[in-house]
């Protein structure tokens, strides 16, 4: 069944500036970025895997161009863990990490071993197929 517009399209009470996105709802296992009527599909996909216990975080990318990047880095960094994670345009803070990074070079390689360990786990495809092939034959043993 095609989402209707109704149920697509927010309705938002103040303009919203061009390329910025929204975090609809959070989770903390999966993270499904969407625009558009992608954005209900997205919605109803984490209704899904809720009902199998995976909590899945929703964001409305809101356009296709320009992508909110700072919106997109948070849904694949995990802040204080493998990274900072700074709003676009906010250079004070930017700085501020940048300062303790550069003051505390144990602390960036630790961020840095930590940011590559997560995206190979939850991004190269040897280690990503092999995960879903393995979930989609238990999934279909089950059925």
């Amino acid at each position: 069944m095609r989402p209707s517009a109704r149920d697509v399209v927010p309705r938002y009470p103040t303009p919203i500036a061009i390329g910025t996105g929204e975090i609809l709802r959070e989770g903390d296992r999966v993270a499904l970025l969407g625009y558009g009527t992608g954005v209900a599909k997205a919605l109803s996909a984490a209704e899904i895997l809720a009902e199998r216990g995976i909590s899945a975080t929703v964001a409305d990318a809101r356009f296709a161009k320009p992508i909110d990047a700072g919106l997109a880095a948070q849904l694949a960094a995990e802040h204080g863990v493998d990274g900072f994670l700074v709003q676009p345009g906010d250079v004070k803070e930017a700085a501020r990490y940048a300062i303790e990074i550069l003051s505390r070079p144990d602390r960036g390689r630790e961020m840095g071993q930590t940011a590559r360990l997560n995206a190979k786990k939850n991004f190269c495809s040897n280690d990503v197929i092999p995960a879903y092939e393995n979930y989609y034959k238990r999934v279909l043993s089950e059925s």
